[in-house]
């Protein structure tokens, strides 16, 4: 798509480049369509620098034109069958599975549960070291005794955000299913607007 160049800005002040120099515009490129990636083959992406990412967005492609995917079939699934749908293209995982449904299908009671959603849910609600032993549901039975352990000031005694986010927090299924039931239940429904209200609250802290 061709544009004046005088109509944007990269976002510091500046004019955005002209595609060529003196034709006044500059040009946006969209992403290829499912079409056109599944017919470049296997092989249509080598030189983008996508890596391991070839495959997953070749077969993707492949797959969404041969369901005949669209809004309105993954509209009708409902949520279980939605994730359960998108957990069988490839690369695709819970978390994944669960981002596509609250973002792009609508559902607001997917909940997607990432690394920052799991470091908060660890500060509020787990010793540093209470993770040993014990089930979520056993730790977050005591969070009122925890809560006043990990908090200093209203951050863990871990340090800032990125030290707190390069800890392992890998989710077994269980565990997953488990965050889910004791701390976000009680909202079921729209589990996956609470997420992102917690989320915002966290950017702003």
């Amino acid at each position: 798509m061709r544009e004046p160049a005088l109509c944007g800005g990269t976002g510091n002040g500046t004019k955005k480049a002209e595609t060529v120099p003196g034709s006044g515009y500059y040009e946006w490129y969209a992403f290829p369509t499912p079409e056109a990636i599944a017919a470049g083959g296997p092989e249509g992406m080598k030189g983008l620098s996508l890596g391991y990412r070839e495959r997953y967005i070749y077969e993707t492609a492949v797959k969404y034109l041969s369901d005949g995917l669209s809004y309105e079939t993954v509209e009708n699934m409902g949520l279980d069958a939605a994730k359960a749908y998108f957990t069988s293209f490839c690369g695709v995982g819970e978390k994944v599975a669960n981002c596509i449904c609250l973002f792009g299908a609508g559902y607001v009671d997917a909940l997607p549960i990432d690394t920052h959603i799991k470091d908060i849910l660890y500060r509020e609600y787990y010793t540093q070291d209470g993770r040993a032993g014990k089930s979520f549901c056993e730790r977050a039975s005591g969070a009122e005794k925890n809560v006043a352990g990990i908090r200093s000031g209203g951050r863990t005694k871990e340090g800032n955000h990125s030290e707190r986010n390069s800890r392992d927090h890998g989710l077994t299924q269980s565990d997953y299913e488990e965050l889910v039931r004791v701390h976000f239940d009680r909202y079921k429904g729209y589990r996956g607007i609470v997420q992102q209200w917690i989320f915002a609250a966290e950017i702003v802290r």
